[in-house]
């Protein structure tokens, strides 16, 4: 089974005063202070009812500014809302078969919309491409989810956190901020729980840390690898990619629960196996090409929003992401 969770991201990052417009709502929810904005928890939204979702986001942007809505639906789908001063302006849907007799192009997703929203008009073109890419070929929707976060430099705390859990005491942000709203119970372990030790454990921190050891080491490819992964040193990010490009263009996943990599001789020598869990994929990569995890140093930068550990990171997606579309383009 892949991911649940709703949440909406704000601009504003007065954690106080969003908590008392949830409170004058009488809204059941938890209000995160990160680094660089608040998240809303809200309990009627992480039962997935998207239009609920979508009306308390467009309330809340009234007052604190762009309010980014998603839901993600057992890693199959990814939507999202955008609201600006009380209005929705973009909606989105990565896999629009899923519940209806649509297609399996994403639908929806202004790209634009966003960047002006969040401040990132430098990132258009690689939200752009982020949004287009088809569900195959990304696999589980939380890994679209983090590379979004990272493009847009929203908080990546959010990604793979709802209601649910952060009333179980599975949240933690550097601030340390995390108040109940709307008569809320306080989350496990106190209104301000630290996840600590039992963060390290969650899927979204380990996908996290992975993606940003990718992000910053090179590896050496083999020279049997090399027609798939590339020659020489080689971005790992980037070869992880060209790794998911050629499982999906060879129609090597199959469809959950759990999404599986089926694998072909190729993938197997690669991966050391067959028949690997998608979502597992990111940190057996790791792991098979001796990706240096990060360091104490590194995770408390990532956690604290440091921006020039921030700006590293989202530089090197940026070259990740212009490669691939080169790659793409020559295939």
């Amino acid at each position: 089974m892949g991911n649940f969770y709703t949440n909406i991201v704000l601009r504003d990052d007065n954690v106080d005063a969003v908590a008392a417009t949830l409170d004058y709502m009488k809204r059941r929810s938890y209000v995160a202070a990160t680094a660089t904005a608040t998240i809303v928890f809200d309990e009627a939204g992480d039962n997935q009812d998207l239009d609920e979702l979508e009306r308390l986001a467009a309330l809340l942007s009234r007052q604190h500014g762009p309010a980014f809505a998603v839901c993600n639906h057992d890693d199959d789908v990814l939507w999202y809302a955008l609201a600006v001063a009380g209005q929705v302006v973009d909606r989105y849907n990565s896999l629009p078969s899923y519940f209806d007799e649509g297609t399996d192009e994403p639908s929806g997703g202004n790209a634009e919309s966003l960047c002006t929203a969040f401040e990132r008009s430098d990132r258009r073109a690689d939200v752009d491409a982020l949004l287009r890419r088809r569900h195959a070929d990304v696999g589980v929707e939380i890994d679209r989810h983090l590379d979004l976060c990272r493009l847009l430099d929203l908080p990546t705390e959010s990604v793979g956190m709802g209601y649910t859990y952060v009333s179980s005491g599975e949240f933690a942000s550097a601030t340390g901020i995390l108040k109940a709203a709307g008569g809320a119970p306080a989350p496990s372990g106190g209104a301000s729980s630290s996840r600590g030790p039992q963060l390290a454990g969650t899927p979204a921190r380990v996908l996290a840390e992975d993606i940003a050891a990718l992000l910053r080491s090179e590896i050496a490819i083999p020279d049997r690898f090399a027609q798939v992964l590339g020659s020489g040193r080689v971005n790992a990010m980037l070869a992880l990619e060209r790794l998911k490009g050629y499982i999906a263009s060879n129609r090597l996943i199959a469809a959950g629960p759990p999404i599986m990599v089926t694998g072909d001789a190729f993938t197997e020598e690669v991966l050391g196996g067959r028949n690997l869990r998608f979502g597992a994929l990111t940190h057996t990569f790791c792991e098979r090409f001796g990706v240096p995890p990060l360091t104490d140093d590194e995770k408390r930068a990532m956690d604290a929003g440091d921006p020039v550990f921030l700006r590293h990171q989202s530089d090197a997606l940026t070259r990740v992401m212009e490669q691939r579309q080169r790659d793409v383009g020559r295939s």
